[in-house]
């Protein structure tokens, strides 16, 4: 039985493939159409040739064109560059809306929709929480809104609706959920323009907008950046992940509501302050190699990314004095020996030993406050600069006391004590400034 029903089929393809070539009734562009889908998956090569059969009858059909091409393509049959160019002349534009293998939306030149998609993006931070140097995480209030030209649905030219206008489907937050995670689902807003100039988009625009607004709240994963440590600023980023290829979707901050934030957060700590939040796009690839325009050879599908980047800054300044007021005062301790007489050299060198070693105790004073990094930070170039200087110090205090070695102008205490005072300050100066 099951034998005799896939004979049946075969002949029943077989006559409905050779139906249109003994002339019986002069089929129509839309049967060659249907005709090619019903051919389409179990045999393409069939479904090509019925196609080209139509274009013989229908030269000026782009859809015929488009399909051909769209089958090739799929089926890696043949280069379907030549049938989609063609289609592009005759009459429509047909666009790429989402992976390989996918529909298009044909578009004429009557329709309004135009490629690609503008969407402004407003950021609004509200709080941060747990920002410190110990935490991998931070906690964070924001709430963004995105905003558009078109309704949720949008209906081309040739009666066809689609949801691809929709930007509840085309955006994305990036993160990763937690317990803490609570995110409310973007709400709609459609406006028509009144009797206000609502300007959100370019002159002439009849005023119509989309606003979608949501709000967050969620950890974010942070990597520090401590080269300028004490003194660093550090760059949170909050991305927006566009759903679509960049000929479909184009990212960018609104210019009505550019991003902002409280000046009255509970949740940063004391010493931290935001200077401003800046914009700017990049792009990721999907890893779907395809055709994404009928004019342009095949490439990689190309998502937009819109980036808020959060500049934190701390005072820097009241940070430095705790940090370093131990080694700041070990090397006072050291300095002061010059002015002690060179014959008490057991006083003198005692000190500056001393202060040697109450700079190693600071050192390692700093580095419990700041995680491990395997770079070199400004702090652990100004407990470098003082220990040698210490080191200097000491050296300068052995020489003074042997007779054998003369060291010119160092053999004089107020000179040393000079030098040594002014290498501290610029070499402090220096590295801050840097």
């Amino acid at each position: 039985m099951v034998v005799l029903l896939k004979k049946l089929k075969k002949s029943f393809l077989l006559i409905l493939l050779i139906t249109p070539f003994f002339g019986f009734n002069q089929i129509s562009e839309d049967d060659y159409l249907n005709q090619a889908r019903g051919f389409f998956q179990s045999f393409p090569e069939k479904s090509i040739e019925i196609l080209s059969k139509g274009i013989e009858n229908y030269p000026d059909s782009a859809d015929l064109y488009r399909l051909r091409a769209f089958i090739k393509q799929v089926r890696s049959i043949e280069d379907p560059q030549e049938d989609y160019k063609k289609a592009y002349s005759l009459d429509s534009i047909p666009y790429q809306r989402s992976g390989y293998p996918s529909p298009y939306l044909y578009l004429t030149n009557e329709d309004e929709l135009e490629y690609p998609i503008d969407i402004e993006l407003e950021f609004i931070l509200k709080d941060i929480y747990d920002f410190d140097t110990r935490n991998t995480q931070f906690f964070t209030k924001f709430d963004w809104a995105a905003y558009s030209k078109y309704d949720t649905v949008y209906q081309t030219f040739s009666g066809k609706t689609t949801d691809l206008v929709d930007l509840r489907k085309l955006l994305k937050l990036d993160y990763i959920e937690s317990d803490q995670t609570k995110i409310t689902d973007l709400e709609f807003y459609f406006w028509q323009k009144t009797n206000k100039d609502q300007k959100f988009f370019e002159p002439g625009y009849e005023g119509k907008f989309s606003q979608y607004y949501g709000s967050v709240e969620n950890s974010f994963y942070h990597n520090w950046d401590l080269r300028d440590y004490p003194f660093d600023k550090q760059k949170i980023v909050i991305r927006f992940l566009a759903q679509q290829d960049s000929s479909i979707v184009r990212l960018s901050e609104s210019k009505e509501f550019p991003a902002s934030f409280s000046k009255n957060m509970i949740g940063l700590k004391d010493g931290y302050k935001i200077d401003r939040i800046n914009y700017y796009n990049t792009y990721v690839s999907s890893g779907i190699y395809d055709f994404f325009s009928p004019t342009s050879n095949m490439r990689y599908q190309i998502f937009p990314t819109g980036n808020f980047e959060i500049v934190v800054s701390r005072d820097g300044s009241w940070l430095f004095l705790k940090l370093f007021l131990g080694s700041i005062l070990s090397f006072v301790i050291s300095w002061i020996v010059f002015l002690i007489p060179k014959k008490e050299f057991e006083s003198r060198i005692s000190l500056t030993v001393g202060g040697i070693f109450g700079a190693i105790g600071n050192r390692y004073f700093v580095e419990s406050n700041i995680p491990s990094v395997q770079i070199l930070t400004k702090a652990d170039m100004i407990n470098n600069m003082i220990l040698l200087l210490l080191i200097v110090n000491v050296f300068i205090v052995i020489i003074q006391n042997n007779d054998k070695i003369n060291m010119g102008a160092f053999e004089k205490n107020k000179f040393a004590m000079i030098f040594s005072g002014l290498t501290f300050l610029l070499s402090n100066l220096l590295i801050v400034l840097w």
